[in-house]
């Protein structure tokens, strides 16, 4: 017997997260002609909490006022038999993250052109949601926050579609964010987003960049193999490895073009999103191959093919995951179909009020707080282990394995037993080793536990007394240590965070690509770089350009913005007949000729020399050598007879 939610008929689950389950389902019409529609129904257990409840409806008030066919539209938010659910467009395809890693493994990255056009359709997208007004023509501002390649979905049709505006945040939301709470995924966050500023349109800019810089190269803009703080630095300061370091042979303006959407400073990169796709469909038309939906649609079907014939999306798998749960949230799955009913409030209460609570489950709870998960039976989680190890023997960089803690669920019928996977990036051996370690400390603990139990109330004293004992002698040789280190000791003392805002500054120019020669000596490297700050002289030098010394003293933000400034030279412009007058650049000059005037070099001259009753003469004039001090121009006039 089919099951209804409100005025639909559900057909399958298609995605689950730790806040909602999203359904495939679909409306009966007259003459049996169904509507198929895609649902959001938040978890019972989140019935309750109104931050959930308001978060949804927040989505709602948000997206269902866009239609565009870069997102994914929303019908209107429901509510039936104490459940709030979302009916939205369904997508029948797959999201880009899953896309790209089948392009990596299959067919050795993506072409130029399919990039661009990806990128171009989701601009479109985000600029049609950052220029969205209300009925009155005020502009909501909305900005979506959480632009990855899993909230990028690509339809059977080669559709670029934006999902999954759940964080969103607009001016006129009932519920604002507060400006210091971090929201979406860190790897593609905007340095100001993760500094937890305020954030406009183009922190959405920068997002879509780093897709794109993913798609182009197949790297990550950051590593997964960085530790949490070495990343929070990384991304606030925006020191990502340029493109050009995996793809040396990047079109000239399309490196351009990504560098200005990746910009550190936000007011460097493009203003709207409108401006980042008309550069790149100027690119587009100018440097690409012929590419649209259709090729698209033929990319994106090779690989849904690929994936049923695998066996990845048929009855007793891992459903299909149209729209991902955002990161941090408890992702409780079932593999090769052993039914483990298990929501994430039961999960957390057992945890919580087991009377035998372990260790290990004190371990786990603190984890779930913290760190995306999954739950699998023991033979799915072996199942998940075996793909994503041969996944890595393909491609080290793309697929990594987490680490896993077994997890005996609090009043389970069953003997079986569950692991829960935590998002740690913990990678193979390293995997391994911190599995096993944990497991013997843990071990270990409940040994000893054991044993102390077994004592006689005297020898517990006893050995309470040794501890005790020992306790003040490290603590008297400690501060006997800490009294003989003194001042000088406490003056070396910086924390971790103040040591590498020492060691290196970010040297920008204006125009970039000048060279930076440290104590006088040519580093090798150009602007923007990082440098180190112990080096005490720092000069910039760009061809036609005077040279600049850095003062480190102007650093924002641990960033130097040096503006360049154009050498200047002497230039004589004379006439045959003299007494005419001179335009450089359309300005017109003070005196006629000969004249004399002290120019930039930086860039050619146009000049413009005109007499009553002559003929307008025009001359381009351009250095040669940077040093040269000097340059004359002489002009012959012709005689103006059409007036005769």
């Amino acid at each position: 017997m089919s099951q209804h939610l409100g005025k639909y008929i559900i057909d399958s689950l298609i995605a689950e997260g730790g806040m909602a389950k999203i359904y495939r389902a679909r409306t009966e019409g007259v003459g049996g002609i169904d509507k198929i529609v895609a649902l959001k129904c938040m978890r019972n257990s989140m019935q309750e909490n109104d931050e959930f409840v308001q978060m949804l409806l927040d989505e709602a008030r948000i997206t269902v006022r866009m239609t565009h066919k870069n997102i994914a539209q929303v019908y209107g938010l429901e509510h039936d038999g104490g459940t709030y659910f979302l009916a939205m467009e369904f997508i029948d395809g797959i999201n880009l993250a899953t896309l790209a890693q089948w392009v990596a493994q299959n067919r050795n990255g993506f072409p130029v052109e399919a990039v661009v056009f990806i990128i171009m359709e989701a601009a479109a997208g985000l600029s049609y949601a950052h220029r969205l007004t209300d009925d009155a023509g005020n502009p909501l501002g909305i900005v979506h926050r959480d632009v990855n390649p899993q909230n990028i979905c690509i339809s059977r049709e080669g559709e670029v579609k934006l999902i999954d505006f759940g964080i969103a945040k607009s001016r006129q939301a009932y519920q604002q964010t507060v400006v210091g709470t971090i929201k979406g995924k860190f790897n593609y966050m905007s340095p100001e987003q993760a500094r937890g500023n305020a954030v406009d349109q183009r922190t959405d800019i920068f997002a879509l960049g780093a897709v794109m810089y993913e798609l182009l190269c197949g790297k990550m803009l950051y590593p997964l193999t960085l530790d949490d703080a070495t990343l929070r630095t990384k991304v606030r300061m925006a020191d990502y490895e340029p493109i050009q370091t995996y793809m040396p042979n990047i079109p000239p303006i399309l490196h351009k073009i990504l560098d200005k959407a990746l910009a550190r400073d936000m007011t460097q990169r493009f203003a709207t999103a409108r401006d980042f796709l008309l550069a790149l469909s100027q690119f587009f038309h100018d440097s690409c191959k012929v590419y649209d939906a259709i090729s698209l649609s033929a990319l994106a079907g090779h690989c849904i093919q690929d994936r049923v014939s695998g066996g990845q999306d048929t009855a007793g798998e891992v459903q299909k995951v149209i729209a991902p749960p955002p990161s941090g949230e408890l992702n409780v799955l079932c593999m090769n179909d052993k039914t483990l009913d298990a929501s994430v409030s039961a999960l957390r209460s057992a945890v919580r009020n087991d009377s035998d609570q372990t260790l290990q489950d004190m371990e786990l709870y603190a984890m779930i707080e913290e760190a995306p998960t999954a739950l699998y039976s023991q033979n799915g989680f072996l199942e998940y282990q075996r793909q994503q190890e041969a996944a890595q023997k393909c491609r080290p960089d793309v697929s990594e394995i987490d680490r896993a803690v077994d997890l005996e669920m609090s009043g389970s019928s069953r003997d079986e037993t569950v692991m829960l996977k935590l998002g740690s990036g913990v990678h193979g051996n390293d995997r391994n080793s911190r599995m096993a370690f944990g497991t013997r400390i843990r071990n270990a603990l409940k040994g000893m536990m054991h044993k102390m139990l077994q004592l006689s109330e005297k020898s517990l004293l006893g050995i309470i007394a040794l501890l005790v004992l020992f306790l003040v002698i490290i603590i008297v040789v400690v501060v006997a240590v800490v009294f003989r280190a003194g001042d000088a000791g406490e003056t070396n003392r910086v924390t971790e965070e103040t040591q590498v805002s020492i060691l290196t500054m970010r040297v920008e120019s204006q125009p970039t690509q000048a060279k930076i020669y440290l104590d006088g000596v040519d580093s090798g490297y150009k602007t923007p770089h990082d440098i180190p700050m112990n080096v005490s002289n720092v000069v910039l030098r760009l061809p036609y350009y005077q040279d600049k010394v850095v003062d480190f003293r102007d650093a924002h933000d641990a960033v130097v913005v040096v503006k360049m400034v154009p050498r200047r030279a002497k230039l004589e412009v004379d006439s045959n007949p003299s007494k005419a007058y001179v335009y450089i650049n359309d300005v017109r000059q003070e005196s006629q000729t000969p004249m004399y005037a002290d120019v930039p070099i930086d860039r050619p001259l146009e000049i413009k020399v005109e007499l009553d009753g002559y003929h307008r003469e025009r001359r381009t004039v351009e250095w040669d050598d940077e040093n040269e001090e000097k340059k004359t121009l002489t002009v012959e006039l012709k005689p103006d007879r059409s007036g005769i």
